[in-house]
């Protein structure tokens, strides 16, 4: 089920409507409903999904509940277990394609020739971030950093919550678990008006840009051979663009569709492609990812803590690790090798030549920082987007030779979208210069009519432009498929 469909606009609606007519005081009921609800939604995509939702589910549960009752010295294989479990359903389910496909190539470069069978026609949406939402409960259980939950149901409820099932963001339980124990009772919408407007915003940018750029790029991404220099140039940056409309546009309809609920999800995007340098831009980008694979995973495999052979080996394992989690190819390999290796490179000038330049040096620096960190992000896009490792290849080495040829990108799509594209950035632009003051905006306002009246110009006038310049075709988002 879509966000960006009259489909779950009605779900969305009748399930708003039937929580709120239940009686604060029948928390158990209210919660059983939401229950109920997530489910029906993430088995709209394929009914089997429950076998691999409500496993992941059960295993961490029982583990947190074993946790809190087991001898010290058992508390690591409880543990070991359930990670065990469920990111060996997580593998099985994922990767066992990937794994036979290269078992099978490696044979045949030596003069085997093995086949096997697809065993998975296509992903299952969403099972990478349920499985590391439910992972992080485990962790933070064993690490006593949090209680276990008791209530089944409303443990289920944290791992399925549908509005940040399928692509996040990625919560972690004393966030989410916390406000389910707390505020299902006493639940009301946090400032619907402005959920709203973050609803409306998410559907701009996902209808009226990111997929009017998808069918413009994907012929780019399949042929580059058949592509001018120009073209594979502008079809990159258009995926920039794309990926950060579908991904964000998803994830403010996500957080401003809980907020409908009474739920404050965590910030997913700050402006990622304002960032000066490449952690900086980490720091801004899929931020419930990014935190997840540095206490979970970086801090885990010793962080900054033995020295720094070890810190960037663990940087460029961690990234490599985290292109994997995004799907079974080499592509994504290459994608996380590359964020590693620029991870680690961006500290090794911080710690011997960024402190000693002169202070008028690093303002010019500074200036410059912005757009070549988008430049290098967008070119590990050029991996991430393309279908396999071949054609990553020959899209770079026709990219930096200038090849020519006789393909070349639709103007005449441009123009309209240029406009969006424009909005967008300047809207951007604006909220980042004056972050402090938009993040309080509602408070910030002499008073509540003034709120109002924002907020209903902005939400028609979001909605009125994603329907004016709506793509013929919805697509699904990027992000459900990992």
């Amino acid at each position: 089920m879509l966000f960006n469909t009259a489909t779950f606009f009605w779900f969305l609606v009748s399930t708003l409507a039937i929580y709120y007519l239940i009686p604060g005081r029948y928390v158990a009921l209210r919660t059983g409903f939401l229950l109920v609800a997530s489910y029906s939604f993430y088995l709209h995509w394929e009914v089997w999904y429950f076998f691999l939702l409500a496993p992941i589910t059960l295993v961490n549960y029982i583990a947190g509940l074993w946790l809190e009752r087991a001898d010290p010295r058992q508390r690591k294989h409880v543990l070991a277990a359930a990670v065990g479990a469920s990111l060996g359903l997580l593998a099985v389910s994922k990767y066992t394609d990937f794994v036979l496909g290269t078992v099978a190539e490696f044979a045949t470069a030596r003069g085997f020739e093995l086949r096997f069978e697809q065993q998975i026609e296509a992903l299952p949406v969403g099972i990478s971030f349920f499985t590391f939402q439910a992972l992080s409960y485990s962790i933070d259980v064993y690490r006593r950093r949090i209680e276990p939950e008791h209530n089944l149901v409303r443990f289920a409820l944290f791992v399925a919550f549908f509005p940040q099932l399928v692509a996040g963001p990625i919560e972690k339980a004393h966030n989410l678990l916390t406000q389910l124990r707390e505020r299902i009772g006493v639940a009301k919408p946090l400032d619907p008006l402005a959920a709203c407007e973050q609803i409306a915003f998410g559907l701009f940018k996902k209808l009226a840009i990111a997929d009017n750029i998808g069918p413009l790029v994907a012929p780019v991404f399949a042929s580059p051979e058949s592509y001018t220099a120009s073209s594979l140039a502008l079809a990159a940056v258009l995926f920039s663009i794309q990926i950060y409309s579908d991904f964000s546009g998803y994830t403010d309809i996500a957080i401003g569709t809980a907020r409908l609920f009474g739920i404050r999800l965590q910030k997913n995007f700050d402006f990622p492609y304002f960032a000066r340098n490449i952690t900086d831009f980490w720091r801004r980008w899929h931020i419930s990812l990014s935190s997840w694979l540095k206490e979970y995973l970086y801090i885990s495999l010793g962080g900054n803590r033995h020295g720094v052979a070890r810190m960037y080996a663990a940087l460029i394992v961690t990234m490599l690790l985290g292109g994997l989690w995004h799907g079974p190819s080499w592509n994504f390999v290459l994608w996380g090798a590359c964020q590693g290796l620029y991870l680690v490179a961006h500290k090794l000038y911080a710690a011997r030549i960024g402190l000693t330049l002169p202070p008028l040096v690093e303002r010019y620096i500074w200036a410059l920082s912005v757009p070549t960190t988008f430049v290098l992000v967008t070119l590990t896009w050029v991996p991430f987007v393309c279908p396999d490792i071949g054609t990553t290849l020959t899209y770079l080495s026709r990219l930096f030779t200038w090849s020519t040829a006789d393909g070349a990108i639709e103007q005449a799509a441009l123009m309209p979208l240029l406009l969006t594209i424009g909005l967008l950035m300047f809207t951007d632009l604006t909220r980042f210069l004056h972050a402090s003051r938009v993040q309080e905006a509602s408070s910030a306002l002499n008073n509540a009519e003034e709120a109002t009246l924002v907020h209903c110009v902005t939400i028609p006038f979001w909605l009125l432009l994603a329907i004016l310049f709506a793509a013929p075709e919805s697509q699904q988002f990027i992000y459900f498929a990992f």
